[in-house]
């Protein structure tokens, strides 16, 4: 029998430590940095800093796997020659534990989640899990390693989706595929090419911005007039 380590053997735990990357006051949204695999909860500020017109609490937590090295990980990957591959239990264990963090720390905000890398490998599975429970969902150089269970329909929500053509982690016909499974399950995906590698640009950064600014306003969260609505 296959002995395994101590820390697959518990339930996985998110935001042992969390680092707040902004906390604006009488915040309109909730947004959730998730890091890359082998990073911690500081990764995601430096990635993503926010810029945006409505105020927002925004927070990274650390991911519940420590990584051999150094680092932390959302779940265990497998590198078989076909591309990396996850076990599907525990992805979903660690997509529970991250929900159960974000409803503890949301207080009744509208939740937007950014991730990079194995962050968005995870805001996907979040997208595709728990679909209703979020405003908007960012994704940059993510891809799905499992094909989650089909949820529940829901009203029409905005996703944006960043890939580098020179990325060498993520193939293109496998990224096509998420993102018709994710148009297939109500996501509004708005799709961005970049002549990158896997990493964030500048001009990734900019229309993120954008995107995050327009999907604030179009759901109602904020009205650049100046009058805020929170989700109560």
């Amino acid at each position: 029998m296959i002995s395994l380590p101590r820390w697959l053997r518990r339930a996985p735990r998110v935001g042992r430590r969390t680092h707040t990357i902004c906390q604006d006051p009488c915040p309109v949204a909730f947004i959730v940095g998730l890091h890359g695999y082998g990073a911690d909860e500081r990764q995601i500020a430096s990635l993503v800093p926010l810029s945006l017109d409505a105020p927002v609490r925004y927070l990274a937590p650390r991911a519940p796997h420590p990584i051999h090295g150094g680092g932390y990980g959302w779940f265990p990957i497998a590198n078989p020659a076909e591309g990396p591959t996850a076990d599907p239990a525990e992805v979903a264990k660690s997509c529970q534990a991250l929900l159960d963090w974000i409803d503890a720390e949301a207080h009744g905000l509208p939740v937007v989640v950014v991730g990079y890398s194995q962050g968005g490998s995870m805001a996907m599975e979040m997208a595709l899990r728990f679909g209703d429970r979020f405003a908007a969902i960012a994704v940059m150089a993510g891809a799905l390693l499992t094909r989650p269970p089909p949820v529940s329909n829901h009203d029409l929500r905005p996703l944006f989706f960043g890939y580098g053509r020179r990325d060498p982690l993520i193939d293109p016909a496998r990224r096509a595929d998420d993102v018709a499974i994710l148009r297939a399950r109500g996501w509004i995906v708005e799709d961005h090419t970049y002549n990158i590698g896997h990493v964030v640009s500048a001009a990734e950064r900019r229309d993120l911005m954008r995107w995050l600014n327009r999907s604030l306003v179009r759901n109602g969260h904020f009205n650049p007039t100046g009058e805020h609505h929170a989700h109560r």
